[in-house]
């Protein structure tokens, strides 16, 4: 028998099949249909995009622009697979210019889904409408139309429930377009861009200058405040954009736009160029936010890697990391040192600050480099997340209640190191300074977190505070110095974790309800988290649109923090990356409430207070160095002083 006559087993597939395979790579969820209509409109030269959405766009994504648009004979074409105006030869793979190229996604998104096409690219001659089901023409017909491009597409996924399956919920599939609109946008700041949701709008971003007006645009005052300029012109790389100011880094890397060419991209040389800029001047745990434009001779980068068309190679991409952490580093540096210094930046448009590089404790131990010295830089504040979401008016509040102390003949602690008479063995009883046995020294209600509490430590003896932050011990085998601040956040993050777990937080009401209006992506991040939100203390209603009302929190936060915690926690949550889990979440959550609710220093804290504090440390066992690097307390050993007095 030949080989002509024998049953075939290898087959070729038919074009449905093979279109609904293709989409599985280009159309992965719905932002993914988004981006390939809007990157589309941008390459037809838009300068005003509509985008409208039903349920996340799993019912419905219309985008609708002011571009060229499409005659009859382009419009059928551009259905088709790998059908494309951007490229006709191999060179052209080398030379791109455009968002697109690959010619797929048109027909990729029309074999999954049902698509309306409404086209003109001359209004004389009308426009041109075109219906598809499931990749197969079902109607085409003459129409009036502006000029530009109207396409619909409704029920994604309709013919394939292995993929309609595995579609989020409608708060997470948004809020995936919505992270999509901002890159696109940051790309194209002379574009103006509306995004609706389910009939309201979500963004309304007007023309912008340039990229630092889109900035504020989008993240408002406070984010750009803390951003300076750079930019470097040569032949191998060229960039411009912003950058952190040293002193403005913030705990997640939600805020990070790399373009190349005028395309979002992921690239880790460009990314390690970066950090590698801000060598010594990152915190642990910190990251810098950025929004820099690359751009480089098409020629030396390859953007045909994935067809999702984010990732990059360089021709040389030590060369590019090299250029650009060079660049940087020599720019942030210089401003740097002019702020340090209290000089007007040279290059930034905004006013100098007071602000100044933070000095941490470091590890080790000697005497001179444990304590602070004047002029070194300010104590770090309490307040150490990120703060880069805007859309926050001020919640009306009435003023916080002042914590209450009486006047008492015993010493109180002061706002430098003092120390009363000598300082007796562990075993002695106790100098003058030790009243935490008056009754008459008040101790604020937030730091009686949990129901025995012991009247004061059992291993240290409290001996003046420094800064009104740092307490001063002594201990058996040396001289201890503690935080105020973390040692009370540490605390109540352990009450938090309980409680919340345990669904017994003790709750703070509100007779008058706190008013809290939001931007409405952020809106629907709590409403996406409320059931957590209850759960921790926080009783969140709708007050209408975007606005909410919170009748209840969890003690000991302030209501005045509240608008802080939530601000936080979007933050934290709207980062890019994995962190989905329910775990990490509801710790992101716990740490934001804890950050707000712990004391921001010592100053109104007396001796019985503080003893109460240090006393619970003890009791909880907390270490003197948490697992994410934050430091409660340390040692300076007594044969270390006795060491440093000889000397």
């Amino acid at each position: 028998m030949s080989a002509m006559t024998q049953t075939a087993k290898v087959r070729i597939l038919p074009e449905s099949l093979i279109n609904k395979i293709a989409a599985g790579e280009v159309v992965e969820r719905p932002a993914s249909v988004v981006k390939e209509l809007v990157e589309n409109s941008l390459d037809a030269g838009a300068d005003q995009i509509l985008v409208t959405l039903k349920n996340g766009g799993k019912d419905l994504i219309s985008v609708l622009d002011n571009g060229s648009g499409m005659n009859e004979t382009d419009a059928h074409h551009a259905l088709e697979r790998h059908a494309t105006s951007k490229i006709s030869e191999e060179e052209d793979l080398f030379r791109i210019h455009t968002l697109g190229f690959r010619g797929e996604a048109l027909a990729a998104i029309s074999s999954v889904s049902r698509l309306e096409l409404t086209t003109c690219s001359d209004e004389s001659k009308g426009a041109v409408k075109l219906r598809l089901n499931g990749g197969v023409l079902e109607h085409q017909g003459k129409t009036g139309f502006p000029q530009g491009t109207k396409i619909s597409v409704e029920q994604l996924f309709f013919n394939t429930p292995a993929r309609l399956k595995f579609m989020k919920s409608t708060a997470t599939e948004l809020q995936h377009i919505q992270q999509l609109m901002q890159r696109l946008a940051m790309a194209a700041p002379e574009v103006q861009f509306r995004l609706t949701h389910n009939q309201q709008m979500l963004l309304k971003l007007p023309y912008a200058t340039d990229q630092e007006e889109r900035i504020q645009q989008l993240f408002g005052e406070e984010v750009r405040d803390g951003l300076m300029k750079v930019q470097h012109q040569a032949n191998q790389l060229s960039f411009e954009g912003w950058i952190s100011l040293p002193s403005k880094t913030k705990s997640s890397r939600r805020l990070q736009y790399l373009f190349v060419n005028g395309r979002h991209v992921k690239c880790p040389a460009l990314n390690h160029g970066i950090y590698d800029g801000y060598h010594g001047l990152l915190a642990k745990g910190k990251h810098p936010a950025f929004f820099i434009k690359v751009k480089v001779a098409t020629e030396d980068v390859d953007v045909n890697v994935h067809p999702a068309k984010t990732e990059i190679r360089f021709r040389n991409s030590q060369l590019v990391h090299t250029i650009l952490a060079d660049q940087l580093s020599r720019q942030i540096h210089e401003t740097s040192g002019k702020r340090f210094f209290g000089r007007e930046v040279g290059h930034s448009p905004f006013p100098s600050r007071p602000d100044q590089t933070e000095f941490s404790l470091p590890d080790s131990l000697p005497l001179e480099e444990s304590l602070p010295k004047a002029g070194l830089g300010k104590i770090p504040t309490g307040d150490v997340r990120q703060k880069d979401l805007t859309g926050f008016p001020k919640i009306p509040v009435s003023p916080a209640p002042t914590v209450s102390t009486k006047k008492v003949s015993s010493p109180q602690i002061g706002s430098s190191f003092q120390i009363s008479g000598s300082l007796p063995s562990m075993e002695t009883t106790s100098s003058p300074i030790d009243g935490g046995e008056n009754p008459d020294l008040d101790v604020p209600e937030e730091l009686e977190l949990f129901l025995t509490l012991p009247a004061k430590p059992e291993n240290f003896r409290i001996i003046g505070m420094l800064h009104h932050r740092q307490i001063l011990m002594e201990h058996a085998e040396g001289l201890a110095v503690a935080d105020t601040h973390n040692i009370h956040k540490a605390l109540i993050e352990s009450l938090l974790a309980k409680t919340v777990e345990e669904n017994s937080v003790r709750l703070r009401e509100q007779e008058v309800p706190l008013l809290l209006e939001m931007k409405a992506q952020d809106a629907l991040i709590l409403e996406l988290h409320q059931k957590l939100l209850k759960q921790s203390g926080f009783q969140l209603d709708s007050f209408g649109g975007t606005t909410f009302s919170i009748s209840t929190f969890p003690f000991p936060l302030p209501k005045e923090k509240c608008e802080n915690v939530f601000k936080d926690f979007i933050s934290r949550v709207s980062a890019f990356g994995k962190r989905a889990h329910d775990a990490e979440i509801r710790k992101d959550l716990i740490q934001c409430i804890a950050l707000h609710a712990a004391f921001d220093n010592g100053s109104s804290l007396n001796l019985r207070a503080l003893n109460l504090l240090i006393a619970q440390m003890e009791q909880l066992e907390l270490p003197p160095l948490k697992v994410e690097g934050e430091r409660l307390w340390f040692m300076i050993p007594q044969e270390e002083i006795f060491k440093r007095l000889k000397d």
